[in-house]
């Protein structure tokens, strides 16, 4: 007789994964099923569709899609990479405090090589350390860095960080969020998706969010 748990069936934080994922990268099915068996082993293709389809997300966004094919950034060679912040759900501590933490992405203009780091505030410090870590991560030189106008992008600290790595700091134009539409659409469907979605481990998140990083890059 047919099982009463179906084996699509997922959690309320591995339905918010796949939807971000799905967002993020813009994969069809069977890309977006390879990076999300990758630590999520027990979905399947088929339970990856169904999770799609649930959320009205089956078909990739049109306007993604002309985005893709625009072509505006193909002057640029390896190295420029858009940086920005994402705010997180209030997730569980070890000690069982909720609290926010914040999503760093880094995303190179040409390639489309990620570094994701989640840190506990949005503060100067926090931008330097993650900046540090991505020019060391990315298997290329690091050339130029494009942010908005956040408090911490444009603290001195910030600055004088790009110029000890030999870094171009851009600053996109006050009100033209599109200016670093590589970041901006990652963090778009996440504020849709997952914030209104509970995540319980601080800890989960970063695991996944680091088997995601990897298993993304390898694609690139």
């Amino acid at each position: 007789s047919r099982p009463h748990k179906l084996p699509w069936k997922a959690t309320d934080e591995e339905r918010a994964i796949v939807c971000v994922l799905r967002q993020a990268t813009g994969f069809p099915l069977d890309d977006l099923t390879f990076i999300v068996t990758h630590f999520l082993p027990h979905l399947n293709r088929d339970a990856v569709y169904r999770i799609l389809k649930a959320e009205g997300l089956g078909r990739l966004p049109p306007a993604q899609q002309r985005q893709r094919r625009s072509g505006t950034f193909k002057d640029y060679d390896l190295g420029f990479i858009h940086m920005d912040i994402k705010h997180l759900p209030k997730l569980q501590t070890a000690n069982g405090e909720r609290r926010k933490r914040y999503l760093y992405v880094a995303i190179d203009r040409c390639s489309r090589w990620v570094h994701l780091a989640v840190k506990d505030d949005e503060l100067a410090t926090s931008a330097v350390a993650f900046l540090k870590e991505a020019v060391r991560a990315f298997p290329f030189k690091v050339t130029h860095v494009l942010t908005d106008r956040g408090s911490c992008f444009t603290a001195d600290a910030f600055e004088d960080a790009c110029r000890q790595l030999k870094l171009e700091h851009r600053k996109t134009k006050p009100y033209t969020p599109q200016t670093n539409g590589l970041v901006e659409r990652f963090n778009g469907r996440v504020q849709r998706e997952v914030l209104g979605i509970t995540i319980y481990s601080h800890r989960d998140l970063e695991t996944l969010l680091k088997g995601f990083n990897q298993a993304y890059n390898r694609r690139r």
